[in-house]
């Protein structure tokens, strides 16, 4: 659970750890114990130093920290295997899986103090945590070796997997836009269009039997009425009445708004909103819903426009 408020380029103080099911399956011809380990991704820095993984199946358990230059190091285990207690050499296992046979076990990783959201721009991935399971060929088990027979699950941590965007550009003379985030300088009569992107920046779905993250049921709620010098210093004030001349700063530019399939409502008022299904001048809120799936990789976008009043000042 990410804390409501939190703001791009903000840190999570104390992540919840996220458990998975994962299964195994004996593809071989004859009966094995599989034994399962935590080990570094392709790219050692995906995953934050001093995340702790725990592997577990029935009453035993093992957990593990992991640092980019050292990999993951035992810390503890519950309970034994093959008569010997779980440690770095004698992990978690999964005992007489049939041919063909399948069976489960749990893991939940435990992201560190001070986590980097997923959305931000420098992120824009999860963080992930291969596990593999392989068939110990030593009587006496010695941990994973190149030569025995192994299979990954990625088992991906999201802090955060939707992601907004918003950008702004004056409308030119022939109707081109180009939309930034930087600040813009406009002039009474000028239009603004604002374009907010919503897109699920998850993995899609590669192999079978996998879960994959949808974003359903996104509702984006664009208010130029919620700034507050002292509250909300970041809201919209796009529909205020900044220079106190009796007129709203901007007014709703009629038929040059865009859903991307999204259903709009238009409001009217401030601090008492009334919905209406008219466009006019006065509008001063846009709530869009996507009741459809935005899955991963995929994006919806919504745009609308603002006129610059041109009222003189009494």
């Amino acid at each position: 659970l990410i804390p409501v408020g939190t703001k791009p380029g903000e840190t999570i103080d104390d992540p919840d750890g996220v458990g998975f099911t994962n299964t195994i399956q004996n593809t071989g011809t004859t009966i094995a114990n599989i034994s399962l380990l935590p080990t570094p991704p392709a790219t050692t820095t995906n995953l934050p130093d001093n995340t702790k993984v725990t592997i577990s199946k029935g009453g035993i358990s093992a957990t593990y920290n992991y640092t980019s230059t050292g990999g993951f190091e035992f810390k503890s285990g519950i309970g034994t295997v093959g008569g010997n207690a779980i440690s770095a050499t004698n992990p978690v296992r999964i005992d007489n899986v049939a041919v063909n046979g399948t069976d489960f076990y749990a893991v939940e990783v435990d992201l560190p103090e001070n986590t980097k959201l997923s959305t931000d721009d420098d992120m824009l991935r999860g963080f992930p945590v291969p596990i593999t399971a392989y068939i110990e060929d030593n009587a006496t088990p010695n941990g994973l070796q190149t030569t025995e027979p192994k299979n990954i699950t990625i088992d991906r941590v999201y802090t955060g997997y939707l992601k907004l965007v918003k950008e702004s550009g004056i409308v030119q003379a022939d109707g081109s836009i180009t939309y930034g985030k930087t600040a813009l300088t406009p002039v009474p009569g000028d239009k603004i269009a604002y374009r907010i992107t919503a897109s699920n920046i998850s993995d899609p779905q590669d192999g079978t039997g996998n879960i994959i993250l949808n974003a359903a049921n996104t509702t984006i709620t664009e208010d130029g009425t919620n700034y507050d010098a002292s509250t909300n210093p970041n809201g919209n004030n796009w529909a205020l009445d900044n220079d106190s001349n009796n007129f709203m700063d901007t007014i709703h530019v009629n038929g040059a708004y865009s859903a991307d399939g999204g259903d709009v409502e238009l409001y009217t008022g401030k601090d008492t909103k009334t919905l209406t299904n008219t466009e006019q001048a006065e509008i001063t809120q846009y709530i869009v819903k996507y009741l459809n799936v935005i899955g991963p990789g995929q994006e919806k976008v919504f745009t609308f426009q603002r006129q610059v009043e041109n009222n003189p000042t009494p």
